[in-house]
């Protein structure tokens, strides 16, 4: 088998803390079985090349364990009838009212080469972490975010806010700008302003870090904005 490239959306799945699937977006759903009485209830392990599942487990059990909020990797990922592709894969820690991880967003996007190397350098980083929490043990403080990196002060604007719930159930830019009433270009300005107020590369970047900064509800499919962060 070899991996062919991928040129369609976001591919988005809530898994729980035993990494069953227990939600996905239509995309998600379409690429990997069709619909979602074949897809909710399976082991999203299985979904991943056998190469990957080991690093993607260990990445995975530290963020279980609130050692870091989120991570990205490239991974082979198996489709149905024996067909891969490699795309670049981001877990974020979603917490419950306990403050513990209840869930793990997973938001898969095709690999293009922009996207290769931000996952190398981030995987490089992973390297250097592991190394330092060999060093301090299992006693080392867990990754938080912080109040000056939630946007507090910053109310999103409703068409925003529109855009960010529509790529977090990812919308291709053409369902977003039906769904907001702007031309595609409209979308882009838009989105390229998102991109550079959350200092962020790209749109999975993006998502991810709504999430991880509580402006996405954690408990709410489809994604919506906390009503905290939105005019």
């Amino acid at each position: 088998m070899s991996p062919s490239t991928d040129q369609s959306g976001l591919y988005l799945a809530y898994l729980d803390t035993t990494l069953t699937i227990r939600q996905a977006n239509r995309d998600f759903f379409g690429k990997f079985g069709g619909s979602s009485t074949k897809v909710l209830g399976r082991s999203f392990c299985h979904l991943v090349h056998p190469n990957v599942r080991r690093p993607l487990g260990d990445r995975v059990a530290r963020l279980l364990a609130g050692r870091r909020p989120q991570f990205s990797i490239q991974a082979v990922i198996m489709l149905p009838e024996g067909r891969t592709f490699t795309g670049v894969l981001t877990a974020v820690a979603v917490h419950g009212d306990s403050h513990r991880v209840a869930a793990v967003l997973v938001v898969i996007r095709a690999r293009n080469e922009g996207e290769e190397r931000e996952a190398e350098v981030e995987t490089e980083e992973e390297v250097k972490e592991e190394a330092e929490e060999k060093k301090e043990g299992d006693e080392g403080e867990a990754e938080v975010v912080t109040d000056q990196e939630i946007l507090e002060k910053e109310i999103l604007m409703k068409v925003d806010a529109q855009i960010i719930e529509g790529m977090a159930e990812g919308m291709s830019t053409a369902a977003l700008a039906e769904r907001v009433h702007l031309s595609r270009q409209g979308v882009e300005y838009r989105v390229t302003g998102l991109l550079r107020r959350f200092a962020v590369p790209n749109r999975t970047a993006l998502v991810s870090s709504a999430y991880t900064r509580g402006i996405l509800l954690t408990d709410a499919w489809p994604p919506r904005v906390n009503s905290d962060f939105s005019e």
